[in-house]
């Protein structure tokens, strides 16, 4: 069946970019994506460098145990 001249079909152009993208006429481009780059870490060489404890209280003997290793001493007096 044909259309008279003054009833023809019209189709809308988004129709005829779907068929023709379809059919592969329209490919995306896509852009080349940067490739991640990790950021330098620093890495702590030192024990407690990288973590901090805050103590309200250290008991005497804890005190005694931690001069005896550092400073090889056995007794003082005064320290709190």
């Amino acid at each position: 069946m044909r259309f008279p001249d003054e009833i023809k079909r019209i189709r809308h152009p988004c129709s005829l970019f779907r068929f023709l993208r379809k059919l592969g006429f329209f490919k995306d481009i896509k852009q080349p994506s940067k490739p991640y780059v990790p950021k330098p870490y620093h890495t702590p060489t030192k024990i407690g460098v990288k973590m901090r404890l805050d103590v309200k209280y250290v008991s005497n003997s804890i005190i005694q145990v931690i001069f005896f290793i550092i400073f090889g001493l056995t007794s003082f007096t005064n320290v709190h």
